[in-house]
């Protein structure tokens, strides 16, 4: 989410860091953010694991400056690295 949550940057230093913690559908779905866009500017606490009961699949509420960010990451077996899925915005982000 740190490295998420900077819009004062330009796309490409965005992506760049992005794009290396992204699984290959994030990858297509986040290619063509602006983080210009992206209402939170810093992570305020902590991560929180809301849902690990899979061996695959874990949801992290990350706390941020424009609230709380479900993460989604997977991997696609025992000992492969964690991926992110989804960024899931607060229901007030954009309102």
């Amino acid at each position: 989410m740190r490295a998420f949550a900077r819009p004062t940057i330009t796309q490409d230093e965005w992506w760049g860091d992005i794009e290396p913690l992204l699984n290959q559908q994030a990858s297509l779905d986040y290619a063509y953010v602006q983080p210009q866009s992206i209402p939170a500017t810093k992570v305020t606490g902590p991560g929180t694991i809301t849902d690990d009961e899979s061996a695959l699949v874990v949801f992290v509420d990350v706390p941020t400056d424009a609230g709380t960010y479900n993460i989604i990451l997977n991997r696609d077996g025992a000992g492969e690295p964690w991926l992110i899925a989804r960024f899931v915005p607060p229901e007030s982000a954009g309102n």
